[in-house]
């Protein structure tokens, strides 16, 4: 998994969650957290196994898939 470092915004966050990076807004943000990152290897690492298993846990399609029939199948019940 990669480290990710992304603009504070609705769908960053919803996509992302804690598992990465955020700057608000303007080069020098971005600059102090890539520089952060790369003083910092085990952070890196650390991060990007946590968006690994995140991308593992929501965003395979065989997982949207099976949450998409479970959704489909409670509105027919009901």
């Amino acid at each position: 998994g990669k480290c990710i470092i992304a603009k504070v915004i609705k769908e960053h966050k919803e996509v992302l969650s804690e598992d990465g990076f955020y700057y608000k807004r303007g080069f020098q943000e971005l600059q102090k957290k890539i520089v952060y990152l790369l003083n910092s290897p085990k952070v890196v690492k650390k991060y990007g196994r946590m968006a690994k298993l995140r991308v593992k846990k929501y965003y395979i399609w065989e997982n949207v898939i099976k949450d998409y029939e479970s959704l489909f199948n409670r509105l027919v019940q009901d």
